[in-house]
């Protein structure tokens, strides 16, 4: 198919689709799905182990990565069509 989304966000989430990338909520937010339960850092529940702690972050932290990239070249396409 072909054609544009009506919103840049809509766009985006269809790339991300195309691309493999989980589903984005609200404000960039990854929906959970099935395969992968979530569980805010923030909930009360039992204490987690340092190693536990450690996998979370970093996983965390490369969704956050992940985001920033498709942040960086939304920019970026966004200044070369504005040339």
């Amino acid at each position: 198919m072909t054609g544009q989304w009506p919103t840049p966000q809509m766009q985006m989430a269809w790339q991300g689709m195309q691309a493999g990338q989980p589903p984005m909520g609200a404000m960039g937010y990854q929906i959970p799905t099935m395969g992968m339960p979530y569980q805010s850092p923030m909930a009360p529940g039992p204490m987690q182990a340092p190693q536990q702690q450690v996998q979370m972050l970093q996983q965390q932290a490369q969704m956050l990565q992940q985001q920033l990239e498709q942040i960086n070249a939304q920019i970026e396409q966004l200044q070369q069509s504005g040339q």
